[in-house]
């Protein structure tokens, strides 16, 4: 694996954090945790970017199904 800084490469990282003033879930919603996720961005030319994106969360509550089959292909 190499670790070297490479200009033509960069990634955001993103996690959820507790914030004590943000509103707390009601009974008809949820608040998921995202456990890690973020943006892989890498310059195939000067006037082009491939972005990959990676989420590993937990919505902590039920998922219609027909919304689960859309994340899957």
């Amino acid at each position: 694996m190499n670790f070297e800084h490479n200009p033509s490469e960069q990634m955001i990282l993103t996690f959820s954090v507790d914030v004590p003033f943000a509103p707390q879930p009601t009974k008809k919603s949820i608040r998921g945790t995202m456990v890690a996720g973020g943006w892989y961005l890498e310059k195939i030319n000067p006037f082009k970017t491939r972005a990959h994106y990676i989420s590993m969360s937990d919505i902590k509550g039920n998922v219609p199904k027909w919304v689960l089959t859309m994340g899957v292909g």
